[in-house]
């Protein structure tokens, strides 16, 4: 309707420095929430812009222009509801409830990049892990296949999605080592390569693992050329220490991006030099060069005791910050809920004495001690651990 009814909501909200300091390291850790984020923020912006601009000119039209006006304004609105949909899919936990939100928010607006990327993301969650039988890997390529159809319409939409080409070659990757077809690898790994370079021009959030996928195709070339050269009963070390060398610069590329406090990521960068290594070490294992497998080897080690050094160093960090976590006043909530003690003062019962009770009991125990916080609730009298 052209007419319509303004209302306006005042909201509390009230939120621990547990709240915010989770969400911050959640952040830290992923930067394309950010991303997205920032996505939905200018979607949210600029139709609020439209929609100002156009109730202007509602205001000032007349006979057949206001009823064109008032259906730009609908399908604004239209657009708006499927922003909302899309942050609700963003924020629930269940696989088939994101689906259905992401499917929402793409039936009211079929332009909508964000929601075609978080398809794929759902998708990848759904089919994870390796398949255990072949049917298992039929559906899991069938479902990769899907995703990146998804992915080239969200890219065609957005020309500058760095987080779409960055998702694209990594489930190009995936595709190609399930099909595991000769005759298709290199068309692949063009298409995977060309859409690293593209996300990393684009600045994507994840240029670290960009780095290391690029870093695995010049392994598989490494061992691609030493089944040639078996095949040709070849030896030409120089094309695989070639091979081996681009990966190495690539995994160097993807640590440098790691900060000196974030030992997580150094961890994995040398985890993922040292494995790397051993690619060329089975090389000359294979062509019974002791001499270049020991100095390969003892490169390796290196990398894999800097690991070890650096995930040391982790735990002892963890350690100390869930110390000092126990001695907030929430940690000391924590520790009661996880140690059992509060279960006796909230429910009145212990938990020897809930062993014996029957199924019915329990239920019956269950419904009165509910009943009973939710009354304090109401009330504003129960404690935290009662809110827990």
């Amino acid at each position: 309707d052209i007419d319509a009814i303004k209302f306006y909501v005042k909201i509390k909200t009230t939120m621990t420095q547990e709240n915010i300091e989770a969400n911050l390291k959640k952040i830290m850790q992923d930067q394309s929430i950010v991303e997205e984020y920032n996505r939905l923020k200018a979607d949210f912006e600029k139709q609020n812009k439209e929609m100002e601009k156009l109730k202007r000119q509602l205001e000032l039209a007349t006979g057949g222009d206001k009823q064109k006006i008032a259906k730009l304004i609908s399908e604004e609105e239209r657009k708006y509801k499927a922003n909302l949909w899309l942050e609700r899919a963003q924020q629930v936990w269940g696989l088939e409830e994101q689906f259905k939100a992401y499917e929402k928010a793409i039936e009211l607006n079929p332009d909508m990049s964000q929601a075609y990327l978080g398809i794929v993301k759902a998708l990848l969650d759904k089919y994870s892990g390796y398949p255990i039988d072949d049917k298992e890997k039929e559906n899991k390529i069938e479902a990769l296949k899907e995703a990146v159809e998804h992915l080239n319409r969200a890219i065609s939409l957005d020309e500058n999605y760095s987080e779409a080409y960055a998702l694209r070659a990594e489930i190009l990757y995936k595709i190609k080592w399930l099909e595991k077809s000769e005759e298709n690898e290199k068309d692949y790994n063009t298409k995977i390569l060309k859409d690293i370079d593209r996300a990393l021009v684009l600045n994507a959030p994840n240029k670290g693992e960009l780095y290391y996928l690029r870093s695995s195709i010049y392994l598989d070339q490494l061992q691609n050329a030493e089944l040639e050269q078996g095949k040709k009963d070849e030896f030409n070390p120089e094309i695989i220490e070639e091979h081996f060398n681009n990966s190495i610069a690539e995994i160097d590329n993807g640590g440098s991006l790691c900060k000196k406090e974030d030992l997580e990521c150094l961890a994995k960068y040398y985890r993922v030099k040292a494995n790397a290594y051993s690619f060329v070490i089975n090389y000359y294992i294979r062509r019974d060069n002791l001499a270049k497998k020991k100095e390969f080897e003892l490169l390796k080690n290196k990398f894999l005791q800097k690991a070890d050094d650096v995930e040391q160093e982790e735990k002892a960090k963890w350690k100390e910050e869930e110390k000092d976590f126990s001695q907030t006043e929430y940690g000391k909530i924590e520790y009661e809920l996880m140690s059992g003690g509060w279960k006796k003062r909230i429910a009145g019962i212990s938990s020897e004495d809930l062993e014996v009770k029957s199924e019915e009991e329990l239920e019956k125990i269950g419904k009165e001690v509910e009943a009973r916080i939710k009354q304090k609730i109401s009330a504003g009298k129960a404690s935290a651990e009662e809110y827990i």
